[in-house]
This record gives C-alpha cells, structure tokens and sequence, in this order.
C-alpha cells in the first residue's frame, strides 16, 4: 500500500489493537484451539472447512487465519446464500435479475418503473431471513440490510423509503 512503517511503529499499533479490543485475542485463541482439535472450522450455519496439517509448519500461520477467518467470512458468505433463496420468487414477481455478488453486496437489475417497490420488498424480507429454519441458529443480534440504487455503478445512493 505504498505506507511507510518502521517495525517498532508497527509493534506499537498492534499491541494497541490487542489491548483495546482484548476479546479480539480471545476469540483468535479459542477458535484455533478449537479447530485444532475438530480438524475442521465451521459457519454458524453449519458448512465446514477441513483444517488439518502440521500447525508448527510452514502452512501453521495459514491454517490459524482459516480457522479466524472462514467462521466469519463464511458465516456472511451463508448469510448471502440464504438471501439470494428467499429472494428468488420475487426477482420473478418484478421482473428483476440478478446481477452478481461482490463481498457482502448483492446486485440486481430491476425494471426502472418497479426499482422501489422491489428494494421495499427485498429488504422486508432480508430483514426477517428464517436463520432458525435454515441453520437451526437464531443470530443474537439484528442483521439489518440496507440498499443503494442507481442507473450506473458511479450514481448509487442510499435507498431511503
């Protein structure tokens, strides 16, 4: 990235992130010990990972990132797969399409006479996606949506109903 950072800056910067956000450790810790001893690391929707080799080895600080990384990063990736499912029907409903995924977005092509309706709509049902029903797993916490719209990339703003 072009960024400057001599070692002792660098040392300074993550011992303050360590200490400011001490269960950011805690879970590194916990969720390595744990896939350490499953041979695997899994979503809390239940998809899985094998994770298996020598820790100590060349591939030991790659398996320790798989084992943070893949609970939480899969979990989003579970959480757009149960989206895109609850919002099939209605992409017929108004004559949308989907477009493609990036990262945690979904995008759509929705006819320009049906874009608000449709975006109210999807983002009732995404906010009420059926965790239990699917994954056997309520999240403790809300998972709300929210939605830009635009006729090009370069011009998406904010939906606001």
């Amino acid at each position: 990235y072009d960024v400057q950072l001599e070692l002792p800056e660098a040392q300074l910067i993550h011992g303050t992130y360590r200490r400011s956000y001490p269960e950011v450790p805690n879970y590194w810790n916990r969720q390595i010990a744990l896939t350490k001893a499953r041979g695997y690391v899994e979503t809390l929707a239940g998809r899985r990972v094998r994770v298996v080799g020598d820790w100590t080895g060349s591939f030991g600080w790659s398996m320790g990132s798989t084992s943070i990384n893949h609970r939480i990063q899969g979990t989003g990736a579970d959480q757009k797969y149960l989206a895109l499912a609850v919002l099939k029907n209605l992409l017929t409903t108004y004559g949308a399409q989907f477009a493609w995924d990036l990262h945690d977005g979904l995008y759509f092509f929705v006819p320009s006479a049906r874009t608000k309706e449709f975006i109210v709509e999807a983002l009732r049902r995404l906010d009420h996606l059926p965790y239990k029903e699917a994954w056997g797993y309520t999240p403790s916490i809300p998972m709300p949506w929210d939605a830009k719209w635009g006729p090009s990339w370069g011009t998406m703003k904010k939906f606001a109903a």
